[in-house]
């Protein structure tokens, strides 16, 4: 479903709980391999692993899921784009884990950015510096926004996990109407 922020649209439903419950046993398999980020901020991310998990054989089925939603996001929005999923990265908070306010506007590409919560207690995630719009995501959430929407993860306060999959729909080109 879409919602409006400062004149922005961001889209907010759910992914099939059963693959990405799949999906998160997998991930918790590996989350020891994931590494502190250099950014200002306190995350651990498998960046540094893989720029696309997405491509993993194991998590094919959320990728399929993930399409399905940017499908029916750009159908909401009656502006259909060809593209693919440019990166996805697996984001793990710790107890007092954040990451400030950003965008993912790139020179000389556009996206559609979108984040999947994948544990069921989440700190909240912001959007606007100004004018803050919270979200408090649930097990299965899925956000999809423009690239050029700043955003960031407010301080995680519990003991457990707050774990996410990010990522970048790289917008291509236009679809052309066909008129039959």
């Amino acid at each position: 479903m879409l919602h409006n922020t400062d004149n922005t649209k961001f889209y907010y439903s759910q992914i099939n709980q059963d693959v990405t419950k799949k999906s998160l046993d997998f991930i918790l398999t590996h989350k020891d391999k994931f590494n502190h980020q250099t950014w200002n901020c306190k995350i651990k991310t498998s960046r540094d692993v893989t720029n696309n998990i997405l491509n993993m054989v194991e998590l094919h089925e959320l990728k399929m899921n993930i399409l399905s939603h940017i499908d029916n996001y750009m159908h909401q929005r009656g502006n259909f784009i060809d593209g693919y999923i440019d990166g996805s990265w697996v984001n793990v908070y710790e107890k007092d884990f954040f990451q400030e306010f950003h965008t993912h506007i790139h020179d000389c590409k556009k996206y559609i950015c979108g984040v999947i919560y994948l544990t069921e207690d989440n700190s909240n995630i912001e959007f606007n510096v100004h004018n803050r719009i919270p979200i408090t995501p649930k097990f299965s959430d899925i956000l999809l926004f423009p690239d050029s929407l700043a955003h960031r993860v407010v301080p995680n306060e519990k003991e457990q996990l707050r774990i996410s999959l990010a990522f970048n729909y790289h917008l291509c080109q236009n679809w052309n109407k066909v008129t039959f």
